[in-house]
């Protein structure tokens, strides 16, 4: 992925206090890179922690991407997630490659913290994105009787996140204090990423993964770094 030369979009620490709509599920696009949620993928130690205020570079990001997912349609429209972690945080950073700009543009990350592989439970965690730009977080509820599985009114000032904003593609680089925000994690936990292209094309990772059914993200190991 060629670096942007776009300056980022500054965003304060995120304080969201209403999630997004839900992303549309009608039309599902497949991802056209699907990953075995069978067989845990192993989340690399940061050498130097990504700054997010500097223009990305796949080089301050572990230089090859964690994941590469894209649409069946139209395999130039991808999402490469780059991923790290050090003693205390997570850092993660999706570039999004898209032409066409619209309102509907979304980018959702979700984390199995804990493990459990059922239903999204208080550890669990939610993020969206839009690309207007706005970020919301929310955790899970743990009781789906009226099938709202996150939390919409939750709020953290555990994580932060930067936009970086291109006619080709837009780009969230976003860091996780986990020792706060997610301390259920242990060796392991699981994850599901989902992008809405063009306002309506939907690519997910892993190609078959559900938002509501942890069991069937990807499962990650956890590495303990220094």
């Amino acid at each position: 992925t060629n670096a942007p030369t776009a300056t980022p979009t500054p965003q304060p620490t995120a304080t969201p206090t209403l999630i997004p709509s839900p992303l549309p599920s009608a039309t599902v696009t497949p991802s056209i890179t699907p990953t075995p949620t069978s067989t845990p993928q192993p989340l690399a130690c940061a050498g130097t922690p990504p700054v997010l205020t500097d223009v990305f570079s796949p080089a301050n990001w572990g230089t090859t991407p964690f994941t590469t997912f894209s649409l069946t349609s139209n395999p130039a429209r991808k999402a490469d997630v780059y991923f790290t972690h050090d003693a205390g945080y997570f850092y993660v950073a999706v570039v999004i490659a898209d032409d066409t700009v619209t309102a509907n543009d979304s980018l959702a990350l979700y984390f199995d913290t804990d493990n459990n592989r059922g239903d999204p439970s208080a550890p669990d965690r939610f993020f969206q994105f839009t690309r207007q730009p706005a970020g919301a977080i929310g955790r899970g509820i743990g009781t789906n009787s009226d099938a709202d599985f996150w939390e919409s009114g939750y709020t953290s000032n555990e994580w932060e996140y930067q936009y970086e904003l291109n006619p080709t593609n837009w780009i969230i680089k976003m860091r996780i204090n986990t020792d706060t925000e997610m301390a259920a994690l242990g060796g392991m936990f699981n994850m599901m990423a989902k992008v809405v292209f063009a306002g309506e094309d939907i690519a997910s990772w892993p190609q078959t993964a559900n938002s509501g059914d942890l069991s069937t993200w990807q499962g990650v190991i956890n590495v303990t770094c220094p």
